[in-house]
């Protein structure tokens, strides 16, 4: 059996429920708790009733919600616009034109009338507000015909059904449905084609009775007549591990008998059904975006523990570096021949007494050069020092991130999911969801402020892309509590970790990526290892009238990094 969409029968069984307890009924509130759906709150003090009508491509539909959802703080323009027109207003009538997935509520407040337009057809579905002259006041998903579209519904225009409609089943006579379905025997797509409202689903049970164009014809008269005289018995339809797959106003003849379930009314079995399939696609989409945040922090880690493995076998080249700086500083003065790029110094330290190839640059002293070894010693020294500490963390930390790798497919809930990512601070993040057209929101920072950010492990990190930037990101965006981070004695980014408070919550591993982030935006960026320095916040400050991005630094601590990573 194939999954169940809001069908025009599933409708025509909301709008019999809207009829009966709607009518004349005062709408008091109207909220838009997610870019694809709008709750309308009808009725007075406690007797209320909250309907969802849901106009997103993926399940759209209307239904009584049992209880309503949160609210956003601030609403948006087109719900104030909802708000505007139809709030204190009293439902005058429902329809459902052409037995199509379209619902039309006329409101009705003072003289004025008004009319929301809710189309339920997959990807093109829409709310639409109307005034008494059906012109479009307000729309959810604005569209237009220079978009390529088949007709504008856009503010101001006429609102116009959607094309190609097919004859409504109601108003036709056995012989008409009859006429209609053609020849025989009946395939579903034949009976979907040939009349308004009959879906995949409906077809498939009107078949079971058989395939000629008559004996449909018969079964589905019958089935609108059942509508008509409000025989229903909303049922849950489930699969055959009892997860909700889908509802229907009737019990199936071709869903599995044990796979359904009666339920007080349509909304009700929508409620269930529907709601419960999105939940579990946020499930499955909170699973795979924890499962691309473990990969991440996973490679980040094992990159790293490879990193710090490196440096602990570096010891003997470290070696190698003190004793070439050891024997420059003791070498005679002549022993340099003029313009040589190498000396051969005997190696006292080799038991053997063999000399020593030593690269050097002609243009400096034996003592400078012997300092550039002695610098790139400790540097090396102090990385190797560093690994010593990191490696045993770096592997637990790669071992714990492969757990939950492995756990993560047996996770059966939302709540299980953020157990196995929280104490590895990480955050599965979603993608960003697009606001619709008119409702875009603005950048955060004022003109000519750039400051960008990413997140690492659930920690988030923000840089200036420019003085004002770093201005900005450092005197008004950072608190007292962020880490704050800048390559030494050059010019570069500020870098600011959001909400560490204490250093020793803070991952090692996150605190390097954001160092060799303010390293690779600094005038340092080609060197191999840039110093970068860290303090609090609280210990950053600008001077009276300083240039923007000019501050003063203190408590600070450093570490070395490489900018490429």
């Amino acid at each position: 059996p194939m999954a169940l969409t809001f069908d025009s029968f599933l409708l025509a069984a909301i709008t019999s429920e809207i009829e009966n307890d709607l009518l004349a009924a005062r709408l008091v509130k109207v909220h838009h708790p997610a870019p694809g759906g709008v709750v309308l709150t009808y009725g007075s003090g406690q007797s209320r009733q909250f309907w969802l009508h849901r106009f997103d491509g993926r399940w759209p539909r209307a239904h009584r919600l049992t209880e309503r959802p949160a609210n956003p703080a601030t609403p948006s323009a087109f719900c104030m616009t909802l708000r505007k027109y139809l709030e204190g207003a009293r439902l005058q009538a429902v329809e459902q034109p052409g037995f199509d997935r379209i619902l039309k509520l006329t409101f009705t407040r003072g003289g004025g009338r008004n009319v929301l337009v809710h189309e339920m057809m997959g990807r093109h579905s829409n709310l639409l507000l109307l005034d008494g002259a059906e012109q479009i006041l307000a729309v959810g998903r604005p569209i237009s015909k220079a978009d390529g579209a088949a007709r504008d519904l856009i503010p101001h225009a006429k609102y116009q059904l959607p094309p190609h409609q097919r004859p409504d089943p109601r108003g036709l006579s056995t012989r008409e449905i009859t006429a209609l379905l053609g020849d025989g025997p009946l395939e579903p797509a034949d009976i979907t084609r040939a009349v308004n409202g009959v879906g995949p689903f409906a077809a498939r049970d009107l078949l079971t009775v058989g395939a000629d164009p008559a004996t449909v014809a018969d079964a589905l008269a019958a089935m609108l007549e059942r509508w008509r005289e409000g025989d229903l018995d909303p049922q849950v339809l489930t699969d055959a591990h009892g997860e909700p797959e889908g509802a229907w106003p009737w019990r199936s003849r071709h869903w599995p008998e044990d796979g359904q379930r009666s339920t007080p009314s349509a909304s009700g079995a929508v409620e269930e059904a529907f709601g419960a399939l999105e939940q579990d696609e946020a499930r499955t989409a909170l699973r795979r975006q924890a499962g691309q945040a473990l990969k991440r922090a996973l490679r980040t880690a094992s990159a790293q523990l490879k990193d710090a493995e490196r440096h602990l076998l570096a010891a003997e080249d470290a070696e190698l570096l003190r004793i070439k700086g050891e024997l420059l500083v003791s070498a005679p003065r002549d022993a340099v021949k003029a313009a040589a790029d190498c000396i051969e110094l005997p190696n006292y330290y080799d038991p053997e007494g063999k000399p020593l190839a030593i690269e050097i640059d002609p243009r400096r002293t034996l003592h400078d050069n012997a300092e550039r070894y002695f610098r790139r010693y400790q540097r090396v020294n102090a990385a190797r020092e560093d690994a010593l500490v990191r490696h045993p963390r770096l592997l637990e930390r790669v071992d714990a991130l492969e757990t939950a790798r492995t756990a993560l497919a047996q996770a059966r809930s939302e709540a299980d999911i953020h157990a196995l990512v929280a104490p590895l601070g990480l955050r599965p993040a979603s993608k960003r969801q697009r606001a619709p057209r008119g409702e875009r929101t603005q950048s955060p920072y004022p003109p000519g402020v750039r400051i960008r950010g990413k997140t690492v492990d659930g920690w988030e990190i923000l840089y200036g892309e420019n003085a004002t930037g770093n201005d900005y990101l450092t005197t008004r965006v950072a608190r007292p509590d962020d880490l704050w981070l800048h390559a030494r004695a050059v010019k570069g980014a500020h870098v600011v970790i959001r909400g560490v408070g204490d250093l020793g919550r803070l991952p090692p591993e996150v605190l390097r990526e954001a160092a060799q982030l303010a390293a690779a935006r600094s005038d340092a960026k080609h060197s191999r290892l840039v110093t970068v320095d860290y303090t609090f916040k609280r210990y950053v400050r600008k001077p009276r009238k300083a240039a923007p991005g000019l501050v003063l630094v203190s408590h600070e601590k450093s570490l070395e990094v490489d900018p490429g990573g």
